[in-house]
């Protein structure tokens, strides 16, 4: 399982953000600071593993569409595949779909991926 996965790597301090570009603090929405150029919720005091992304002092897993996978990636970024979707065989989160209704016009849903329809 994909919590398995987490504890089976070194802790990672990660806080996943809407990754909003900022040039001080005051650019970005509460609790999100900025880092390095970036907002991000940096408001859980140990940070998150690898896998979980922080939102308002808690770490959640990244099974999210907008917090999806290992990475924690945001799958509205791909323009197809964007659903977070719970991936078997390999027991791991990844941005996919789980029917045709979530694919794009002209695309169907074939082993989790929008592709090409047959």
């Amino acid at each position: 399982m994909i919590f398995a996965l987490c504890l089976g790597v070194a802790v990672q301090f990660s806080a996943c953000g809407n990754r909003h570009e900022c040039t001080q603090d005051r650019d970005c929405d509460s609790p999100e600071t900025c880092i390095k150029g970036v907002c991000i919720d940096d408001s859980c005091p140990l940070g998150c593993q690898a896998g979980e992304f922080c939102s308002y002092g808690t770490c959640y897993t990244c099974n999210w569409d907008d917090h999806c996978g290992f990475s924690c990636v945001d799958c509205a970024d791909y323009g197809t595949n964007m659903s977070c979707v719970y991936m078997y065989p390999g027991d791991y989160w990844d941005c996919g779909c789980y029917s045709d209704y979530s694919c794009p016009t002209g695309l169907c849903c074939l082993g989790n991926k929008c592709v090409v329809c047959p």
